[in-house]
C-alpha cells in the first residue's frame, strides 16, 4: 500500500498499473545499451509534465524507469519476492502483487491460527491474556481475516480452562466482546489465587 501512495503522489501510478502505454515500444537490449547524448536526444520545445498520460517515447522510458526504481527501493528483499526487473514497471508490479497474494494468504492463516490457539491457564495473569488476545485479534484483522466482534467473544470464551466453565456458560448470550471481557474481569478479581 505505501508503494501505491508514493506512486500516486508522484503521478507514477499509471506506470505501476500499466495504464500509461509506451508510445514507442523498445526492446530491453536497446534500453540497456542506450546512452543518451544531448545532440542525439531531441526534446520537444515544451517537455510534457511528469503527470502526463501521453509522454513521448524517451519521456515514457525515463518515467517508467523512475517508477520501477520507486518499486525496487520500497520492496524489502525484492529478489526473494521474485520482483521481475527485466520488463516494464507494470510487469514488475504484477509479479510482486502475485507473490504478495500468496504471502498474504499465508499471513491470514498464521494470524488466525495464532489467535485461536491462544489459551489461558489458571496460573497465568488474566488481564495479560486478554491483552494478548486483543492484540492477536487486531493482527488477524489487519492481515485480512475479518473476525467479527461476535466471533471474537467466542474465541475469548473458548480460550478459558474448564475451571472457568461456570462463568463461561452464563456469557454465551453476551452482546459484545467488551461485555464478555468485563464479566470475566469481575470473575478474575473475585478469584483468590
Amino acid at each position: 500500500m505505501p508503494i501505491i501512495i508514493a506512486a500516486s503522489s508522484c503521478s507514477a501510478l499509471g506506470y505501476l498499473q500499466g495504464t500509461i502505454p509506451n508510445p514507442a515500444p523498445y526492446s530491453n537490449s536497446m534500453a540497456l545499451n542506450y546512452t543518451p547524448t544531448m545532440p542525439n536526444v531531441p526534446l520537444p520545445d515544451d517537455p510534457i509534465p511528469w503527470y502526463s498520460t501521453t509522454p513521448s517515447g524517451p519521456e515514457w522510458a525515463m518515467c517508467d524507469a523512475w517508477a520501477c526504481a520507486l518499486l525496487l527501493y520500497n520492496t524489502k528483499n525484492a529478489i526473494r519476492l521474485g520482483l521481475k526487473l527485466d520488463g516494464t514497471t507494470a510487469e514488475a508490479w504484477t509479479s510482486l502483487t502475485t507473490q504478495y497474494k500468496i504471502s498474504s494468504d499465508l499471513a491470514i492463516v498464521t494470524a488466525q491460527r495464532d489467535l485461536c490457539n491462544t489459551t489461558f491457564t489458571d496460573s497465568n495473569d488474566f488481564p495479560t491474556h486478554i491483552s494478548n488476545l486483543c492484540a492477536k485479534w487486531a493482527t488477524a484483522n489487519n492481515a485480512g481475516v475479518k473476525i467479527s466482534d461476535a466471533n471474537f467473544h467466542m474465541i475469548v470464551l473458548s480460550s478459558l480452562p474448564t475451571s472457568w466453565d461456570s462463568v463461561v456458560r452464563m456469557l454465551y448470550g453476551a452482546k459484545s466482546s467488551a461485555d464478555v471481557i468485563s464479566h470475566l474481569m469481575i470473575h478474575w478479581n473475585c478469584i483468590d489465587y
